[in-house]
This record gives structure tokens, C-alpha cells and sequence, in this order.
């Protein structure tokens, strides 16, 4: 849940050969992941080479360590990681490919083949207040091309409210003040710009305010990157089957 810390543990099985060193490199998204606390833990590495460095705003983790005599086994911590959620939507915990795990065979032979990468849904809160749909942007989880965010709501009991406070921006968690915008049941906003943005609501009831709720939108109307399209072999060929080729990137939405 965004705005809450969560534990990952970084492992290694060694497929029955002898490894004492380990290079690792992370990659993960800093506009959605924060780490809070890198740890060796009861990590199985006793001599740091470089021990757990990090940073939030590149969003990468480095680490080089040593296992004395070697180790053998199929579960082996190498270190733990707490990270905060930041923003919703997925955020991927990489290892990039530069990683290494090294032989106990005296030439330091890398045997790394193959990699688990972590990939965790970070959701907004539970609605602690109205319930919110937008009919521009219904599925949180989605891109939208759109100018314009509508959202409209209705109490959460069911009842008429004596009011409402609420705004738009693009914090994950923000209370709305305390000041009545009415009790009008719907609104809606100019996009800024592309990328995520949040609508943040509670209602008056009976002189008080209770819970917010929070409900994210993602919009990019940027089209993707103009991209090559070729032929292999070639554009003139005999051969009955050729391959098309294509790439391209959008980088709010990445695609």
C-alpha cells in the first residue's frame, strides 16, 4: 500500500557448485519505490567489498561481498532490503545484467544464468471516505489520452454529506484542508501535463470531517517514438517468409 514499508530478501541458489562471491546491481523505479534500509541482515556474505549503497533518486542498489570457503545451497540471503511505496501502479526490482556470482574454483569464473526479478502492485489505500469513479479515467491501472479528469463520487454511507473538500495534484497522499468546496458530486480538472496525478476527498458530516479517499489517474497523449520498420533479409527478397522488425518507446508510460 502506498505510503507503507515492505521487506524484500535478495537470494541465491548456487544449483549445487561452490560460489563465494557475489556482484549485484538493482535497478528499481524511484518515482514508485524508496529504500528506507539496506542491510546485510543475517546476510551469508561475511567480507563486504562494498556493502549496500543505494540511491533514490537514480532508484539503483550496489552491493559486492565474499563468502569465506565458498557455500553451497539453495537459499542463500544475501542481503535484505526495506522499501517504501511511493506511487501506485507496478513497480519491477531489476538485476541488471552486469551482476555477477563467482566460482569457489580459484579463477573466479562467473556462473550466474539465471535471474528472478520482483514485481509488486502498489495500491492507494482503501476508499476511507466517498466512493470515486472517474468516467475519463475508470481503471486506475490504465493510461488515458485525455485533456481533462472528471471524477464523481458518492458518501460513503450512502447518505447526503454537508459538504465536501477535495483536490488534484500529483501526491500519492495528501489530506484535503478543512474548508467546504460544497456539496456538488462531481468535478473536474485540466490535465497539466502527462504522467500520474491523484484526486484526494473527504466529507463533512455532522460537524466533522472523516477519512480521505484517494484515487490515481495516468494520462499521456504523447505518441510513441517514430521508429524504423526493416525487412531481413531486405525489402526485395525471394524469401516467402520474411522478418519485420520494430521498436519503439514512450517514455511517460513505458511503453
Amino acid at each position: 500500500v502506498v505510503g507503507s514499508t515492505f521487506d524484500i530478501a535478495l537470494l541465491l541458489n548456487t544449483e549445487g557448485e561452490a560460489v563465494n562471491a557475489v556482484s549485484v546491481s538493482l535497478r528499481f523505479p524511484s518515482d514508485k519505490l524508496q529504500l528506507v534500509s539496506p542491510t546485510g541482515g543475517k546476510s551469508a556474505i561475511d567480507l563486504w567489498v562494498v556493502p549496500p549503497r543505494f540511491n533514490n533518486v537514480a532508484g539503483t542498489v550496489e552491493l559486492q561481498g565474499v563468502i569465506t570457503g565458498g557455500t553451497r545451497a539453495s537459499n542463500v540471503l544475501v542481503t535484505s532490503l526495506t522499501f517504501r511505496a511511493r506511487g501506485a501502479g507496478v513497480g519491477v526490482l531489476k538485476i541488471a545484467d552486469e551482476s555477477r556470482v563467482l566460482l569457489h574454483d580459484g579463477a573466479g569464473t562467473d556462473a550466474l544464468r539465471n535471474i528472478g526479478n520482483g514485481i509488486y502492485t502498489l495500491a492507494l489505500p482503501p476508499p476511507a471516505g466517498p466512493i470515486v469513479v472517474s468516467e475519463t479515467h475508470p481503471d486506475e491501472s490504465r493510461w488515458y489520452r485525455n485533456t481533462e479528469a472528471v471524477f464523481t463520487w458518492q458518501p460513503a454511507t450512502g447518505l447526503g454529506a454537508a459538504g465536501y473538500s477535495y483536490l488534484f495534484n500529483d501526491i500519492p497522499i495528501e489530506t484535503p484542508d478543512t474548508i467546504s468546496e460544497g456539496t456538488a458530486v462531481t468535478v473536474s480538472y485540466r490535465i497539466p501535463a502527462d504522467g500520474t496525478y491523484y484526486f484526494h476527498i473527504r466529507e463533512l458530516r455532522n460537524g466533522s470531517w472523516g477519512g480521505t479517499t484517494h484515487f490515481s489517474i495516468h494520462n499521456d497523449i504523447t505518441v510513441p517514438a517514430e521508429f524504423p520498420i526493416t525487412v531481413n533479409p531486405s525489402p526485395r527478397t525471394t524469401d516467402r517468409q520474411p522478418v519485420i522488425r520494430f521498436e519503439t518507446t514512450d517514455a511517460v508510460s513505458g511503453i
